[in-house]
C-alpha cells in the first residue's frame, strides 16, 4: 500500500514540476480554430513562442479543454486577471518567420481567475 501511495504522490508532484507557471495576465485575445484555442495577453508569458499574435494553445474537444475555454472566456468578458500552468514552447522566442507554429507553441494544462 506505501509503495502504490508513494507512486501516486511522486506523479502529481512530477506533473506540477513539469509544468511552468505564469500568473497576472490580461487576455487580448482567444481565437478557436477547429479543434484547438490560441490565445495571447497584455504582458509576456515565459518559455512561449508567438505565432501569429497568439502564445498558448489548448484542445477545447476534451473535458478539461471545455473548462478551461469556459474560465477564459469569463475572464475575458469579465477583465479579471488569469494564472497559467503550461507546458513550454520548444521554440522559445520565436516567432511565426522562425519557427513558432502551432507544432511548437506552448500547450496550457490548467488556468485560474485571479
Amino acid at each position: 500500500m506505501n509503495k502504490i501511495l508513494t507512486v501516486f504522490v511522486f506523479f502529481f508532484i512530477s506533473m506540477d514540476v513539469l509544468a511552468d507557471y505564469s500568473g497576472g495576465h490580461t487576455l487580448t485575445r482567444i481565437r478557436v480554430h477547429v479543434t484547438e484555442v490560441y490565445f495571447d495577453t497584455t504582458s509576456t508569458v515565459p518559455n512561449t513562442c508567438n505565432s501569429w499574435g497568439e502564445v498558448l494553445r489548448f484542445d477545447h474537444t476534451t473535458d478539461l479543454g471545455t473548462k478551461m475555454l469556459t474560465v477564459l472566456l469569463t475572464a475575458k468578458a469579465s477583465g479579471k486577471k488569469v494564472a497559467f500552468w503550461y507546458i513550454a514552447t520548444t521554440a522559445p522566442g520565436k516567432d511565426h518567420h522562425s519557427g513558432c507554429n502551432e507544432e511548437t507553441m506552448a500547450t496550457l494544462t490548467a488556468v485560474a481567475i485571479l
